[in-house]
C-alpha cells in the first residue's frame, strides 16, 4: 500500500505573504461595507428626522454623527433623535419643515404665498385702470 505523497512543504515566506493579502482585501471588503452600512443608516436617520425641511442639517448644522444617533446594538435610537431635532428647531427655528411651510405660504413670499396663478394681482389693477 502506497500512502499518498504530500505536496512539499512551501517557503514561509510565500505563505505568509498570500495571508497578509488576504487579510488585506478583507480590510477593504470591510471598509466598503461599513461605509455603505453608515450610509443606509444616516438614511434611516433622516428619513426620521422629518420635522426638519432639510433632514441633512441634523448633520451639516447639527454637527451630528451617525453615532450618535445609534444605540448600542447598532440600532437608530428614536429617542436621541428627536431630542437632538427638538433642540436644533429650538436652536433654529428656521431649520423646521413647518416655519418653512409658513413663509413660503406667507402672502408677499418669493413665490406669491397661496395666491392662484389667475387672481389678479394689485399691479394688474393699476396696469387695467391706466
Amino acid at each position: 500500500m502506497t500512502e499518498p505523497e504530500t505536496p512539499a512543504p512551501a517557503d514561509g515566506n510565500a505563505e505568509a505573504a498570500r495571508y497578509r493579502v488576504r487579510a488585506r482585501e478583507a480590510e477593504q471588503q470591510r471598509d466598503v461595507l461599513a461605509a455603505r452600512v453608515e450610509r443606509l443608516q444616516r438614511s434611516v436617520i433622516e428619513s426620521k428626522a422629518g420635522r426638519l425641511a432639510h433632514p441633512a442639517d441634523l448633520f451639516d448644522v447639527g454637527g451630528h454623527s451617525v453615532a450618535d444617533f445609534l444605540d448600542a446594538n447598532g440600532e437608530v435610537g428614536d429617542d436621541r433623535l428627536t431630542d437632538a431635532v427638538t433642540a436644533l428647531i429650538t436652536a433654529r427655528p428656521r431649520l423646521s419643515r413647518w416655519q418653512q411651510e409658513a413663509e413660503a405660504m406667507a402672502p408677499g413670499a418669493p413665490s406669491g404665498g397661496s395666491r392662484s396663478s389667475s387672481a389678479p394681482s394689485w399691479s394688474d389693477v393699476v396696469r387695467g385702470a391706466t
